[in-house]
């Protein structure tokens, strides 16, 4: 009797992907996809004249809408110097332990969408967080 393969297709993709070019070069691959996923909801994360919203917290609101609608669970939270989107679930959770370039490829997006540099820091532990960040001293 066949054995049935669970691990998922975007598995075997970043597998392939990484067994077969440099880990920068799939970096970049991922980074260049964050690009275009970015520019395909930048008209989502627009206000309704279709312009981002001025103020770096309306574009993490809405930069946060995006991913909840990718299928994440994430919340836009406030320290003294930064601003973070936390996310409590995450669509590339499965994929981002073996394949962290994932989350690099939503730092992208995430700084394509709010207009400022997005740094990633998530955990990719026993305890799976997404975490991404913006310094408030930056904008």
């Amino acid at each position: 009797m066949p054995t049935h393969d669970t691990k998922a297709p975007t598995f075997r993709v970043l597998d392939a992907m990484s067994e077969q070019i440099a880990p920068d070069q799939a970096e970049q691959i991922l980074r260049s996809a964050g690009h275009s996923i970015g520019r395909r909801y930048a008209v989502q994360a627009a206000t309704g004249d279709g312009t981002p919203p001025a103020d770096l917290r309306g574009r993490l609101e809405r930069a946060a809408a995006v991913l909840n609608d990718l299928g994440g669970l994430v919340e836009l939270e406030e320290s003294d110097h930064t601003m973070s989107l936390c996310g409590y679930i995450c669509p590339l959770s499965d994929v981002s332990v073996s394949h962290p370039m994932v989350c690099r490829m939503t730092e992208t997006l995430l700084s394509d969408l709010v207009g400022a540099p997005v740094h990633e820091r998530c955990e990719r532990n026993e305890r799976l967080w997404c975490r991404f960040e913006v310094d408030t001293h930056a904008e």
